[in-house]
């Protein structure tokens, strides 16, 4: 049996022991970038991995927007991006005769094919003279609307209705629209200063409207109100 002073030393050294591998245990850093123990990692701290800091964003670079078509959609385009608009010699409403060419922007053209009988077609022609004529004729950019298949009188009374500033040429037969797209109406096509087709819509809705204006500013440079905001710092 060990005495009384063996005894206590003992237990003295045993609890210091403990103590000490307690300690170590409790005081014992995380490793990481706090997420570990719940918590979130402060902002602008590091991936230790890469040494790339994770919670900044690149900002979106501007593009033109795509043209994505279904199948079937895809086959009624006889021209798409990257063709160049075919040559036309087309009347007005007042019967003169005019190159297609020679109308285009400086920049960038915007053609439009319409016909009264269709209601999103109207609609697109009213809208033009706000949203591209007014804002963009200073920088490069006009616009033709193409009619197709209306008489000149019914043209020229749409025009009048709106007053449109925008150039209206007419194609009765319906022999320049079969050279771009065997159906679909309204079309609008977004061109160079060459002519060569940069984008394309087969409808009008707000999404065209949108992708018009994006492809325009895409080209003059310019951003949208959303672009604006993603790249900012």
């Amino acid at each position: 049996m060990c005495s009384g002073k063996q005894f206590w030393a003992a237990l003295v050294a045993i609890c210091l022991a403990v103590t000490v591998i307690g300690c170590d245990n409790g005081d014992k850093p995380v490793e990481g970038n706090g997420q570990e123990n719940g918590q979130k990692p402060p902002l602008g701290s590091q991936d230790n991995t890469n040494g790339n800091n994770t919670d900044v964003e690149l900002p979106a670079t501007p593009e033109m927007p795509k043209v994505i078509l279904t199948g079937t959609h895809s086959d009624s385009c006889l021209v798409k991006v990257g063709d160049v608009m075919p040559v036309a010699e087309l009347p007005d409403v007042g019967g003169g005769m005019h190159s297609l060419a020679d109308l285009y922007g400086e920049k960038l053209t915007v053609v439009f094919f319409w016909k009264r009988s269709k209601l999103y077609a109207v609609a697109e022609f009213e809208d033009l003279d706000g949203d591209i004529v007014a804002p963009y004729l200073e920088k490069g950019v006009r616009v033709i609307g193409i009619n197709v298949g209306d008489s000149p009188e019914q043209v020229a009374a749409q025009i009048q209705k709106v007053d449109a500033k925008f150039a209206n040429l007419l194609d009765p037969n319906e022999a320049f629209f079969a050279q771009v797209a065997t159906e679909k109406v309204p079309r609008t096509y977004l061109l160079d200063s060459q002519g060569r087709i940069l984008w394309f819509d087969l409808e009008y809705s707000p999404s065209t409207r949108r992708n018009l204006e994006r492809g325009i500013k895409f080209v003059l440079g310019e951003t949208t109100p959303d672009e604006a905001e993603t790249t900012s710092p």
